[in-house]
């Protein structure tokens, strides 16, 4: 069976006298019974109790009288259990069924133990083992003086621990709690104990079953002083002028004992005597993990019977509770053994344990120490000075005495850890170690060797490398670059550290996963790199594998680091059962959890500051703010980024929206993660195409605008905020950034989009429960996919001009939910043209709704949306110049449902506005368009290039130019390269040019300046773009769709790119003045009262004098959800004209309740909404040219 398969040598053991290392006690067998063998799980049981007679048959026959539970205090419920790590589950191997047996048949012991694995009812089977202590006493006197060389040697200065230097940084904390799984612990010895038990906890007796781990066991036997030397070693009360020192001077040392000290009932001829039984040493490792225990100090060990530990992982309860302990976030040390050969004792041997070997006070390796392949350092052992029980003291020697050395370090590094809120993990601990080794003279200037693994431990060095300058970083890699590396195969896995079942597979797919991932911050140097394995999902390319993690970090920049790692699709077992899954995780799903240590690069901020002007990030300088740190900007402060940022849980408020944020400006890179930004005008803004910034995981709230990039490219990356309370979510200008995974809730405008082109991706970003609006896409054609939008006031999305789409790229589906609000869900205008399915292309959007159409299409827009999924609602409406088509439904939701659907039913209905008499859009358009969406586009932009050119005096001729526009921009966006696409560009620019070139007098002509202005828009190219829009809000009707989308598009270009606010303001006047009602003009004055801090009043302007927002009196609705009755209460700080009216979400009024002269003060005003429908509604108050709106919701 192969693993502790010998006694459990306390590796320090004297000569021992009883049994061989790799003899079973005789007629003792361990045996985890199946689930359904037992009738329950009880303490202790008998022949009867087995269900399966065929087994209970064979035990009978060899004289099998009764079991004993090897853990005693673990139910089959205790597998679900949380990480001591991060709190996060974790699911353990099931120990409740794990039972010590003793049968007559002492002379077959092993081969019994196989043929019970041959039956049905055991899950596995192994003879008992013992574990003794090979301390190794030495000839020599004790020494009077150095005689604890191992912490400092005085004698050899430098071949020690560093441990006067290690207590300058830390001595300890009494929370880490250090189990030592031994023959006892004298916790009545005065220099381990002050007699309260306040250092030696109470801990427990495995051997005997009861609650007093002393060491007494007789002198004559190895564990005899033993535990006690052990737990001396580690924390043995220090600078106490009393006998010896620990490492640790603050620690709590939980003893637990796991060596009998008289023979148990099973061992009737005392063959257990001395040693430490695997189920005893097993069950007092699962006790030490289910009471608090942070390390596991095993300085005890033995040899395989055969094999290794992954060939018979399930067969030993030694090797299931020490990976149990591991999985629950516990460090276990163990001894390597005292040999002096290539030996592999378990538990050292366990992947998941760190093991030590010895070294003597020269610094080389004991005599007697073990090597390996599977050690990892090595720690004085030889001659060392610990306490001994009835309070005496003695020289120590052996692995046993080389382990606690290292515990004692681990704790250490687990109380820096703690102190400075570094969140190391075990393996953080056991890396730290490994980093930090010394290498010795013996080592030959190898980084490695089986003699002294990563070399001697520094607990100096260990902590210094924790500790500032240097700082921790913790993250994560996925997938990356798949490559099948060998196909379809044969190969072998055993169970090991995965979940594969050991067994033979067919039919099984390598895939080799490569990529680079940069760090959080930015080092001085390439900092040292470690992987945590635990949550890593990865394994070697071995065949056979053993299912340990394994990343191959190839190269370690100051900005990142080059992995590879390896994944399997498994095909069939042998017994040829479909497998068909990825292990241990997809390519995709492929995960290298990280930890970093450095110095970093540049200034560093660290606590709290108060930062009193604007500061500003160089363009070749780089600042790091340390995690926790908290900066406070007042006095209309702001920060501004020229060169670098790396902020990793930090606090930004700004106090005060007069503050703008924090700016990215063109050519500046950085990193906000973990982090809060508040209370400014912006919380992050980006600008120029040359930024590259990645912002992930931030809290970003209370401000103006919570996240506003303009003109960035897609080296900008927005994923998996929380963005939250502004007044607009995300405001998107020309910026092609990543955004994915954030939610957007609870702001007064969702995410705006102005100008955002097909480069730019949105997927899995939750708008909700904004009060006016969810999302806004204006003369866009991005992609969205996977997304939420849902609960929002107004429309969940609107879409003004421009082309997006709801759809991965052609060919592939959207996944969008949009859902329940006060509008319809989607709506289309002003020459939108959306694709969100078409025949058996794209779609599987889901839409659901109560009592408003999913989708309205007007003024020339049209909507693909076939392939989706429709509940609820009255379908979609349109006007007589749009189209919505919506064939081939869903039957059932291909999404995740959202909500709690609020009418069950299919409605797909496609209607026509009842008051609208204008003439359908012809039939012979909507099939050119069928064609082009079908494949065949040549023939479709045929037909609508003849219509346009014979019917241009028909009100369909924008549809149809607007159809044309649309279909080239997605024939351009299914070419692989550029020279094909800047072609197409060039030619449909051209064919634009030839309609806006007929004059003014040409109904044609607006809508194509529109759409070249567009089109330049999205390509960058601003100027051509603006001088577009100039002319058409120049020759335009003031009163057009053509002058509003010309203002509104020239409005926010001053903004934004030219920054010029006194062409913004005056801009914004005529959208106030022209075009008081429509939503963009809301939207200019939601932007202007942001960015401008005031709102131009257009009769006020006549006077040469503007209002600020301050100024304009407040108002409000309440209750707000009311139903039916509200109250809208205003106030207005002079006399003057005030008209008050309540519109719809389409803009048509419902109620006006104030028209006329008002005197100053506050004033209340009923409204009824007895005879309307649920939803939103919009208060609109007018005072002497200025505007203010707010919503509200009816419910009933």
């Amino acid at each position: 069976m192969g693993l502790l398969a010998t006694s459990l040598v306390l590796i320090s053991g004297i000569a021992m006298a009883q049994t061989k290392a790799d003899t079973p006690v005789p007629g003792v067998i361990n045996i985890k019974f199946k689930q359904e063998t037992l009738q329950v799980n009880r303490q202790d049981i008998y022949p009867e109790e087995i269900e399966i007679f065929e087994l209970r048959a064979l035990l009978s026959g060899h004289g099998f009288a009764r079991g004993e539970k090897i853990f005693r205090h673990f139910e089959a419920r205790d597998t679900l259990t949380t990480s001591r790590i991060n709190g996060e589950p974790v699911i353990l191997l099931d120990l409740s069924r794990w039972y010590t047996i003793w049968v007559a048949d002492t002379v077959n012991t092993l081969r019994f133990a196989e043929q019970l694995m041959e039956l049905p009812g055991v899950e596995a089977a192994s003879p008992e083992f013992l574990m003794y202590p090979q301390q190794v006493f030495p000839n020599d006197p004790r020494f009077q003086s150095n005689n604890q060389w191992g912490l400092y040697n005085w004698a050899n200065p430098g071949k020690d621990i560093h441990a006067p230097q290690a207590w300058e940084m830390n001595t300890g904390r009494s929370d880490v709690i250090i189990a030592v799984i031994d023959g006892g612990v004298d916790y009545t010895h005065s220099d381990l104990d002050p007699g309260n038990r306040s250092r030696i906890i109470q801990g427990y007796d495995v051997a005997d079953n009861d609650s007093n781990p002393m060491d007494d066991i007789p002198s004559q036997y190895g564990f005899a002083n033993h535990g006690t030397a052990v737990a001396g070693i580690i924390g043995a009360i220090t600078d106490n002028n009393q006998q010896v020192a620990g490492v640790m001077w603050d620690a709590k040392i939980m003893p637990v004992k796991v060596a009998h000290t008289s023979s148990p009932w099973w061992d009737p001829f005392g063959w257990s005597m001395g040693g430490a039984p695997h189920s005893k040493v097993a069950a007092g490792v699962d006790w030490a993990r289910q009471n608090g225990a942070n390390i596991i100090n095993l300085s005890l060990g033995g040899q395989g019977v055969s094999g290794n530990w992954y060939s018979t992982f399930i067969n030993n309860p030694v090797t299931q509770a020490t990976y149990n302990a591991y999985l629950s976030g516990i460090l276990v040390v163990a001894a390597m053994g005292n040999d002096g050969n290539q030996t592999v004792n378990y538990p050292a041997g366990f992947p998941w344990t760190i093991a030590v070997g010895a070294s003597s006070q020269s610094d080389f390796k004991a005599s007697f120490s073990n090597s390996g392949s599977h050690i990892d350092v090595v720690a004085p052992g030889v001659s060392y000075y610990s306490t001994y029980r009835n309070n005496q003291d003695g020289s120590f020697s052996g692995t046993s005495a080389a382990a606690p050395v290292v515990s004692g370090v681990a704790g250490l590094i687990l109380s820096q850890s703690r102190d400075l809120g570094l969140n190391l993990t075990h393996d953080d601990i056991r890396n730290t170690i490994r980093v930090t080794a010394d290498k010795v003279s013996g080592m030959g200037a190898h980084n490695f060797t089986n003699d002294y693994g990563y070399g001697r431990v520094n607990a100096y060095e260990a902590l210094k490398l924790i500790s500032p300058p240097n700082i921790v970083e913790h993250g994560t890699a996925y997938g990356g670059s798949s490559t099948l590396f060998w196909n379809n195969h044969t190969h072998t896995f055993y169970r090991g550290m995965g979940t594969l079942a050991t067994g033979v597979y067919y039919g099984v797919r390598t895939y080799k996963i490569t990529g680079f991932t940069s760090f959080s911050n930015y080092f001085d140097e390439p900092p040292v790199v470690w992987i945590r394995d635990q949550t890593t999902k990865g394994w070697s390319g071995a065949n056979p594998n053993m299912q340990v993690p394994w990343v191959n970090i190839t190269s370690v920049t100051k900005s990142g680091f080059y992995y590879e790692t390896f994944v399997y699709w498994i095909g069939t077992n042998s017994a040829g059962q479909s497998i068909n899954t990825y292990y241990p995780a997809s390519p995709s799903n492929a995960r290298i959890d990280y930890t970093a240590v450095g110095k970093l690069s540049g200034d560093v901020w660290s606590g709290n500051m108060n930062i009193t002007s604007t500061y500003t990030v160089e363009a070749t300088d780089l600042l790091t703010i340390t995690p926790g740190s908290s900066i406070t900007f007042t006095n209309n402060s702001d920060f501004i980024v020229n060169g670098e940022l790396i902020a990793n849980g930090v606090t930004f408020d700004f106090v005060t929206p007069s503050n703008n944020g924090i700016k990215f400006n063109s050519g500046s890179s950085g990193t906000i993660s973990y982090s809060t930004i508040k209370n400014a005008t912006t919380g992050i803004w980006a600008t120029g195409s040359s930024t590259s910034i990645n912002i992930h995981d931030n809290v970003i709230s209370d401000n103006g605008t919570g996240v506003h990039l303009t003109s960035t490219g897609t080296n900008v990356l927005i994923t998996d905020n929380v963005i939250e309370d502004n007044t607009i979510g995300m405001w998107l200008y020309q910026s092609n950034a990543s955004v994915s995974g954030n939610i957007i809730e609870n702001n007064t405008y969702g995410m705006n989009a102005d100008y955002v082109s097909t480069t730019a991706e949105h997927d899995g970003n939750k708008v909700r429960y904004n009060t006016a609006r969810g999302l806004f896409l204006n003369s866009s054609n991005l992609w969205v996919t996977t997304s939420v939008f849902a609960g929002n006031g107004g429309n969940q999305v609107l879409i003004n001009d421009g082309w997006p789409s709801f759809a991965e790229s052609p060919g592939f589906e959207g996944y969008n939910v949009i859902a329940y609000g006060a509008g319809p869900m989607l709506k289309a205008q002003n020459g939108a043209y959306v694709f969100m399915g078409y025949s058996a292309d794209g779609g599987y959007n889901s839409f659901y709704e109560t009592d408003m159409p999913h989708i309205r299409a007007e003024n020339n827009s049209g909507v693909w949306a076939d392939r989706n999924y429709w509940e609820g609602g009255p379908g979609n409406s349109m006007d007589g110049t749009s189209w919505v088509t919506s064939n081939n439904t869903l039957s059932t939701d291909p999404n995740p449902p959202y909500y709690q659907k609020m009418i069950a039913g299919n409605s797909t209905s496609n209607r026509y506005d009842d008051t609208d008499n204008h003439t359908r859009v012809p039939e012979e358009l909507l099939t050119a368009m069928r064609v082009s969406m079908g494949g065949e586009i040549e023939q479709g932009l045929s037909v609508l290039k003849s219509y346009i050119e014979n019917d241009r005096q028909s009100s369909f001729a924008p549809l149809a130019l607007i159809g044309y526009n649309a279909l080239v921009h997605r024939q351009m966006q299914g070419l692989a390269s550029e020279g094909p696409r800047q072609t197409l560009q060039a030619e449909l620019t051209a064919y634009l040019h030839s309609q806006s070139t007929t004059g003014q007098s040409d109904p044609l002509w607006p809508y194509a300046v529109r759409l070249l202005a567009n089109n330049a828009m999205l390509e960058s190219d601003y100027e051509i773009g603006r001088n577009h829009l100039l002319s058409l809000a120049e020759f335009s009707s003031y009163d057009s769709v053509h002058n509003l989308l010309a203002q509104y598009n020239l409005f926010t270009y001053y903004l934004e790119v030219e920054q010029n606010f006194e062409k913004a303001t005056s801009y914004l006047s005529q959208l106030l003045r022209n075009h008081p009602d429509d939503e963009l003009t809301q939207t200019a004055q939601v932007l202007a009262g942001i960015y401008l801090n005031s709102v131009p009043d257009p009769i006020a302007e006549q006077h040469g004098k503007e209002k600020q927002i301050s100024d304009i009196v407040q108002v409000g609705a309440y209750p707000n959800p009311f139903n039916p009755n509200a109250v809208i209460r205003y106030s207005i700080p002079e006399d003057g004209q005030v008209r008050l009216a309540v519109f719809d979400v389409l803009g048509r009024q419902v109620s006006e309740l104030v028209n006329g002269s008002v005197r100053a003060g506050v004033h209340e005003v009923a409204f009824n909404g007895a005879n309307l429908a649920s939803g939103i509604y919009v208060y609109r108050l007018q005072v002497s040219g200025q505007i203010i709106t707010g919503k509200m919701m009816l419910l009933k």
